[in-house]
């Protein structure tokens, strides 16, 4: 079981840096073309039905277009979230704990602020201008909220000394950082196998893939929690 969860959180990562990575190099160089390429093929790769390949490429340049008008915050979103993916994994490693703990507390205070700082700018986009309607606004209004919420109690927890309680927040608030990525695989699924368009999936892709990476994270958190002693 660790060892699969190794291999999918590996897998989640990669997906979010990748993405994470292609947005920053998107907005930095003013090329939304260039992302647009890529999704129109992998979208024609999940299907030969050229009208809803047709139909999700105009979704997209309405997507694009909307990011475009608000590329700082999305440089914010996507390249703090992006660090945030990769270097919160140092923190998870106890040997580099033990070994360099004050690196641990310093990476600890850069990862509270890119988390934040990601997390407000996600929650701008998908509840103060969503795309989708309802669907977006509530998943990404829960699960943003959820996100700030957890690094604000991990680093409560930390500062009083409550280890556990620390860890078992960053658990929960790296697990929605996650989700990102498990939303791109399920958006996928479900566009292979629905005859919808983006705008009508998304609610249903958003709630889905936080809620399966949070449902594991905190199945996770449960089975590796120390015993509390009886009286």
């Amino acid at each position: 079981m660790r060892r699969a969860g190794v291999v999918a959180i590996a897998l989640l990562v990669a997906i979010g840096a990748v993405s994470g990575a292609v947005r920053t190099y998107v907005i930095l160089n003013h090329d939304a073309q260039f992302l647009l390429r890529i999704q129109k093929t992998i979208y024609g790769s999940f299907t030969r039905d050229t009208t809803f390949v047709v139909l999700w490429t105009r979704e997209l340049v309405v997507i694009e277009e909307r990011f475009a008008k608000h590329d700082r915050i999305m440089l914010v979103h996507a390249a703090a979230g992006g660090a945030f993916l990769l270097l919160a994994l140092l923190q998870f490693s106890s040997r580099l704990r033990l070994r360099y703990r004050e690196l641990h507390r310093w990476l600890g205070r850069v990862l509270a602020f890119l988390a934040i700082a990601s997390g407000l700018a996600g929650l701008f986009f998908g509840v103060v201008i969503p795309f989708a309607g309802a669907g977006e606004v509530t998943s990404t209004g829960f699960f943003g909220a959820l996100f700030v919420f957890a690094i604000v109690r991990a680093v409560i927890a930390i500062r009083a000394g409550r280890i556990e309680v620390h860890r078992e927040w960053m658990i929960r608030a790296y697990a929605v950082a996650l989700g990102i990525s498990t939303i791109r695989i399920v958006g996928s699924l479900l566009q292979t196998f629905t005859p919808l368009s983006i705008r009508e999936l998304i609610g249903v892709m958003f709630w889905l893939g936080w809620g399966l990476t949070l449902a594991a994270a905190e199945a996770w958190v449960r089975m590796t929690r120390a015993p509390t002693p009886r009286a």
